[in-house]
C-alpha cells in the first residue's frame, strides 16, 4: 500500500531532482524535434490553400473520442542517495509499446484558421525495466517494472491538418526498487508531463510525436539501518497513430 506522506513531493528533493533533469535530458532532442516537425507542417499547411475547406472556418478533424497505438523509447532511472559511499543510480532503457485513447472538445468554437482543443486522454504501455547494482554500504539494490501508464488532460492549438500540445496529470507504474532490506512498493503514483504534435493522415486517422516525462518522486527507506532517500523517473519519446470516431 501505498505510504502518500513518504512522498511529499512528486519530484523530490535536490539531488533526485537532478537525477530526473537527467532523464528529461535524454528527451530534450526529442522535444525539439516536435517543435521542428510541428513548425515545419504548420508552415506547409499555411502556405498552401486545403482542398477540403468549406466556408470561413475549417474542417474538423480533431474533436471527439478516438482510440489509438504507440510505439517509442523509453528511459528509467533510480537514485539512491547514499552518505557513506558513492549514490548508487539504476537505469534501464528499451523500446515500449501501448495503447492511448481520449476525448478531445473545442470550448471556444472555430475559428478561419483553427480552434484550441481540450481533452481528457489515457494511455498505457509496456515498460520492461530492469537493473542491477551494488556498492559497500547499500548492498545489492535492484529496480524492476512491467508496465506504465497515466490518465492526463491535454491542451493545445489545433489548424485544419496540425496539432500542437502540451498535457500533464496523473502517472501510474509497477516501478518498484528492491534493497536487502524489502521490496519496496509495487504500484507508484507520480506526475507525467509532456509535449506533443499531430497531424492528418486520412479522414479518419492521426498520427503524433510526443515525449514524455514521469515523476514518481522519492521515498525514504532504511537500508542496512540507516535512512536513505530513493528518487524514481521515467522517460519516453514515442510515435503513435489514433483513429478518431
Amino acid at each position: 500500500m501505498i505510504d502518500l506522506k513518504s512522498r511529499p513531493a512528486f519530484f523530490g528533493n535536490l539531488k533526485i531532482r537532478k537525477e530526473i533533469r537527467t532523464g528529461i535530458g535524454k528527451i530534450r532532442s526529442g522535444f525539439f524535434g516536435i517543435v521542428f516537425a510541428g513548425t515545419v507542417i504548420l508552415a506547409g499547411t499555411m502556405t498552401g490553400k486545403t482542398a477540403s475547406a468549406q466556408g470561413s472556418g475549417v474542417v474538423d478533424n480533431w474533436t471527439g473520442p478516438y482510440l489509438g497505438l504507440t510505439v517509442g523509447v523509453n528511459s528509467s532511472n533510480t537514485y539512491i542517495d547514499d552518505d557513506a559511499s558513492n549514490d548508487l543510480k539504476l537505469d534501464d532503457s528499451g523500446v515500449s509499446a501501448g495503447v492511448v485513447g481520449g476525448y478531445n472538445f473545442a470550448p471556444f468554437g472555430q475559428s478561419d484558421s483553427g480552434q484550441w482543443l481540450v481533452g481528457l486522454e489515457a494511455d498505457l504501455q509496456n515498460l520492461d525495466s530492469n537493473d542491477r547494482k551494488s556498492n559497500a554500504s547499500l548492498g545489492a539494490a535492484k529496480q524492476e517494472s512491467i508496465w506504465l501508464a497515466s490518465t492526463r488532460v491535454r491542451a493545445g492549438y489545433a489548424w485544419e491538418n496540425v496539432h500542437l500540445y502540451g498535457t500533464a496529470g496523473l502517472a501510474y507504474s509497477d516501478l518498484q526498487v528492491q534493497t536487502v532490506n524489502d521490496k519496496g512498493d509495487d504500484f507508484s503514483v507520480g506526475l507525467a508531463l509532456g509535449l506533443g504534435a499531430e497531424m492528418v493522415l486520412t479522414e479518419n486517422w492521426t498520427g503524433r510525436l510526443e515525449g514524455m516525462v514521469y515523476g514518481f518522486g522519492e521515498e525514504d527507506r532504511k537500508i542496512n539501518n540507516s535512512d536513505h532517500d530513493i528518487g524514481m523517473g521515467v522517460s519516453v519519446v514515442r510515435l503513435g497513430v489514433t483513429r478518431r470516431f
